[in-house]
């Protein structure tokens, strides 16, 4: 990928960044990052009429974006979100918003754990995300909700007062799948990428042998782990108190077109 323009300003220390110049998609790169079978089932809940909010974007924005009459998407980095707007506008796409929601700097330092996936780039194909520091993981709700406050509550900042479909696949999707309760109905769909996601690689700050993560269950000397599927973690657990499966993809309902991610549709329980 190509290096950022020397005359760019490096952002600040409480700005995110997790896509680097050149990510962006373009015109030519419509398509989203997941397997064949996740796209076809949320494709399949969408209509020219769909009102649609998504968490996270990239390639996915602007393929949905041609096939639903509105797209709000909402990203945790500004920088990343200005090089996905710039991709819909060489796309062409005018039904688009995207929004930014940075996480809160002085909730994130009171909890203490690992930057990376927050304030740093996720690294591929190592280490993703910030589950594996049980500092993250294993905080509170209330904890985990207030470093990404607003993000979770984006959907009061669009204006809409319901939507047809919502995908959730940025950060602390199983606190943004229920954020967006009272903007849904009975017949909206949600869904969340990498349902079924068993993290592994090589954790943070393990060069450094930092005791909490090689103390962890499972963890090797040299700092691989492996986590359970994310619908074991307690954040998407307490998602099913709110919602009913609807569909399920997995790569045993789906063989050939599902590798590991997963994907989950749910439809909000009835009051």
């Amino acid at each position: 990928m190509p290096p950022p323009a020397e005359t760019e300003p490096e952002p600040s220390k409480d700005e995110p960044l997790v896509g680097e110049p050149g990510d962006a998609p373009s015109g030519e790169k419509l398509e989203p990052w997941m397997d064949p079978a996740e796209i076809d089932v949320i494709a399949a809940f969408l209509r020219p009429s769909t009102v649609m909010l998504e968490f996270g974007s990239g390639g996915s924005t602007l393929h949905w974006s041609k096939r639903v009459a509105k797209l709000y998407t909402v990203e945790h980095t500004p920088v990343w979100r200005d090089q996905v707007a710039e991709g819909c506008r060489q796309a062409g796409c005018t039904n688009v918003e995207l929004l930014a929601f940075p996480p809160d700097r002085a909730a994130f330092d009171r909890l203490g754990c690992t930057p990376r996936g927050i304030y740093e780039p996720s690294s591929l194909p190592n280490w993703c995300s910030p589950n594996f520091d049980p500092a993250w993981r294993e905080a509170s709700t209330e904890d985990r909700v207030a470093v990404f406050k607003d993000y979770i509550g984006a959907a009061a900042a669009t204006g809409e007062s319901r939507f047809d479909v919502v995908l959730v696949d940025g950060r602390c999707r199983g606190e943004c799948a229920i954020a967006v309760l009272p903007f849904i109905d009975e017949r909206s769909v949600v869904l969340i990428h990498d349902w079924l996601l068993e993290e592994e690689g090589i954790m943070p700050g393990v060069e450094q042998g930092t005791a909490p993560y090689l103390a962890q269950p499972g963890a090797s000397a040299e700092g691989f782990l492996k986590l359970p599927a994310r619908a074991e973690l307690p954040s998407y657990k307490r998602v099913l108190e709110h919602y009913e499966i609807l569909a399920q993809v997995s790569p045993e309902t789906h063989p050939g077109r599902c590798t590991r991610c997963g994907l989950v549709a749910l439809r909000k329980k009835a009051a």
